[in-house]
């Protein structure tokens, strides 16, 4: 076994005083960790014939632990699943053999200073070391707002993360500020896409305006485009799918839900869900860790395997001393420690934009009609597209005013800045030139004061 990152003194002793003598009955679940070792050492055929009967179902992974998981899988209706026509399902990859594997993490950084009357680290970076030393990628759910609130007054949020995507990791778009506008006070909480407390939809200005608002916030403060969302209290409506679209971002990743059960799934064009398969950490204790790391497993097995990627979900418990001084970062060193043990080269990390552009290309075509917004500004598409390596963007404002014109690879991050300050009113045009970069899709992205738009564009090798 791989030594643990995040092990010290004071975790081992709370760990040993955690468990009983040998007749208590909590033992069975230390036990069954040493059973799931053994387990995966087994010949093929006996793992195949064994798995059913040592795991048992692995319907009972996913949880429910809190009110924002007890709608799991719902979009947009409260209570009911929604079909959407012309939904499409396939494979994911062409390698049958290789099992992806996403580590997403929602919530990051608390919005208090404490949690249950203890001081709160506010420090993701602890967790994300310990996973790349398996080769892990994480995709990280920003809430926006987080990054103007106070707690990030030293900056420390916004250094971290821009450090984290710099290291390959992701950004992905978690609503504006996790609050629903309605102000909603009971159970099941609403939040910025849809509120199931009193079934009502945002339209699709409001959810537009906010989620402009989130995209411009990231790319101050971070540089980054997301090209991923994440719905606030998993709650989304077909609303939000267009609005997503509209502003370029490819990849959605929910709760299952829906009638077809084939993941990862194109909800509508050019979008594609890839969603959470389970989470079993938000309450993760030295009692439960154990037979939580075996329901884990068994589900990544029977899931995972049938899927061909597997999506596990936490939130960001290890920043609080209330988990058990990392008890969190030691659970998830010891699954990524014994499924890269067991699957070798045959699992491979990678973040959720990265899945999603794996199960569809994402298309583009120099046909596409202009982008525009009814204050006037226009981004058109840049041509010639695809290009090699040469391409010209032209972008026209209804008024003089500040502007920034940048570009960024599919996971978001800058990697040009083609276009910065007051411009005149009519058209412009600047020549970008990608003779250093790799071949693949990118997205340049037109920033005023009023508005952002936002174009796809192929480089081609």
């Amino acid at each position: 076994m791989t030594n643990r990152y995040y092990r010290n003194s004071a975790f081992t002793q709370s760990v040993a005083n955690a468990v009983p003598p040998l007749q208590t009955a909590s033992i069975p679940s230390l036990a069954t960790v040493f059973i799931i070792f053994l387990w995966m050492g087994l010949a093929p055929q006996t793992r195949a014939a064994t798995a059913s009967t040592l795991f048992g179902s692995s319907s009972s992974s996913q949880h429910a632990a809190h009110p924002e998981h007890a709608t799991s899988g719902q979009y947009g209706q409260s209570g009911e699943n929604l079909d959407y026509a012309g939904m499409e399902t396939g494979s994911f990859g062409s390698d049958s053999d290789t099992l992806w594997f996403l580590i997403r993490v929602d919530d990051i950084y608390f919005r208090s200073a404490t949690y249950q009357n203890m001081s709160v680290p506010h420090n993701f970076t602890d967790f994300q070391t310990a996973v790349e030393q398996f080769g892990a990628k994480v995709t990280w759910g920003v809430i926006p707002h987080r990054l103007r609130e106070a707690l990030n007054a030293t900056g420390h949020m916004s250094r971290d993360l821009r450090e984290s995507v710099a290291r390959g990791h992701e950004v992905s778009m978690h609503g504006f500020n996790h609050i629903c506008p309605l102000n909603c006070s009971q159970s099941p909480w609403g939040h910025e896409m849809y509120c199931p407390t009193r079934n009502h939809h945002f339209t699709y200005q409001e959810q537009a305006a906010l989620l402009d608002k989130s995209l411009k916030l990231l790319s101050d403060s971070l540089d980054v485009a997301p090209t991923s969302f994440i719905a606030p209290g998993h709650h989304l409506d077909d609303t939000t799918f267009e609005v997503l679209v509209d502003l370029d971002m490819f990849a959605v990743s929910n709760f299952r839900g829906g009638a077809d059960e084939s993941y990862p799934m194109k909800v509508i064009q050019g979008l594609v869900d890839v969603p959470v398969h389970a989470e079993f950490t938000w309450a993760l204790t030295p009692a439960n860790y154990g037979s939580e790391l075996s329901n884990a497993i068994a589900d990544v097995r029977e899931r995972g395997e049938a899927d061909g990627f597997y999506n596990i979900m936490l939130h960001d418990p290890f920043t609080r001393p209330g988990y058990y001084d990392g008890l969190v970062i030691d659970w998830m060193t010891d699954l990524l420690d014994t499924l890269t043990t067991y699957y070798g080269d045959r699992i491979q990390f990678i973040t959720l934009s990265e899945a999603a552009e794996k199960f569809k290309q994402t298309e583009v075509s120099a046909e596409e009609p202009l982008a525009d917004r009814p204050d006037g500004l226009h981004l058109h598409q840049n041509y010639p597209n695809p290009f090699n390596p040469v391409t010209v963007i032209r972008y026209e404002l209804d008024q003089a005013g500040t502007v920034r014109l940048e570009v960024f690879d599919a996971l978001g991050r800058k990697v040009a800045l083609l276009d910065e300050g007051m411009r005149s009113q009519g058209g412009h045009e600047v020549r970008f030139d990608a003779s250093q970069l790799a071949g693949g899709v990118y997205l340049y992205r037109l920033q005023t004061t009023q508005s952002t738009l936002t174009r796809r564009m192929l480089l081609v090798r």
